[in-house]
């Protein structure tokens, strides 16, 4: 459900800004969209810069120093099996059990695609020299667009019916796009003062971009809750955490606590363990105590409630 406020066609022009280079801030308060004039800036600089590249490799392709479209079968079958992993990702998402399940009958797929792959290769690279003769593209470029753009394209696709589309997810597909814009910059660049202009505005969006994202706060204040924890924290004290869940982790890169007074399950157990003991819940992203955590923590009454940006610690006594 953390994914449905997200517009569908947002991830996919993120994507277009030097593969998510800058994205809107949604953890400010108030929250910082990027400029309109911005995101189009610098959307139709990979425009350019693809266009750029396009050219420059139908040149590579008209002086005959294009990559044979033999060599770059195995290449042509990493970006269908981009594409394949993609729709597993959406299949996935609706039937988890299922398609773990399937995972076990990889090594015999594996071996039918390779006996498919024989048989039909021939035919797909019949086709392929066909298109080479009308696509004004390298095929070392057009490989790389299909792995940046396809899944990405896909993914969009995926999302108006499951979504499931993030940035982090997504960003593995930024590289492809990366190598593609950088082919046009060189291109561009074939001239000095060019190539310092555009150097220059590269070095400047990615400046902007450092400065951009350092404005942005955690969503947590862990480090403050682990130092409010640490200074109060007595010998005989335990930490209940929420079990299985994410958003507790980053807490333990700063939590100076001994790691045997944290306490994950059976948190009865511990409490009969340590009947003098204190203890603290830490608790991040309006979580609340579960109900096992209720239970062992009966007799006991919040004394202390310490706060911090997206987080707080309850200190439980008898």
């Amino acid at each position: 459900t953390e994914f449905l406020w997200v517009p569908v066609w947002r991830p996919f022009l993120d994507f277009f800004t030097f593969g998510f280079l800058f994205e809107p801030d949604d953890i400010s308060n108030p929250a910082r969209a990027l400029p309109l004039l911005l995101a189009i800036g610098l959307v139709a600089a990979v425009v350019v810069s693809l266009l750029a590249a396009r050219r420059a490799s139908f040149g590579d392709r008209a002086t005959g120093t294009g990559t044979e479209v033999s060599r770059m079968a195995p290449l042509v079958l990493v970006a269908a099996g981009v594409s394949f992993v993609v729709f597993g990702l959406a299949f996935i998402a609706y039937r988890r059990q299922v398609a773990m399940a399937l995972t076990a009958s990889a090594p015999l797929l594996v071996v039918a695609v390779l006996f498919a792959a024989g048989l039909v290769w021939p035919a797909i690279a019949k086709g392929q020299h066909a298109l080479d003769r009308r696509r004004r593209m390298s095929d070392s470029l057009g490989v790389v667009l299909l792995l940046g753009l396809v899944p990405m394209a896909l993914l969009t696709v995926v999302h108006v019916i499951k979504p499931l589309l993030t940035s982090r997810g997504a960003i593995v597909y930024a590289p492809f796009l990366l190598m593609a814009i950088a082919q046009g910059v060189v291109a561009i660049g074939s001239r000095r003062v060019v190539a310092l202009v555009v150097g220059l505005a590269l070095f400047g969006v990615h400046a902007a971009s450092v400065g951009f994202y350092r404005t942005i706060p955690g969503p947590n204040d862990y480090r403050s809750i682990a130092r409010d924890i640490d200074l109060e924290f007595g010998g005989e004290d335990l930490i209940f955490v929420p079990p299985r869940n994410w958003v507790t982790t980053p807490l333990f890169y700063d939590l100076r606590a001994p790691h045997a007074r944290l306490v994950t399950s059976d948190f009865a157990q511990a409490i009969a363990a340590h009947p003098g003991a204190r203890v603290w819940m830490p608790l991040f992203s309006d979580q609340e105590p579960s109900d096992s955590m209720k239970a062992a923590l009966a007799g006991f009454r919040v004394e202390k409630e310490l706060t911090a940006a997206g987080g707080r610690t309850l200190l439980y006594v008898r």
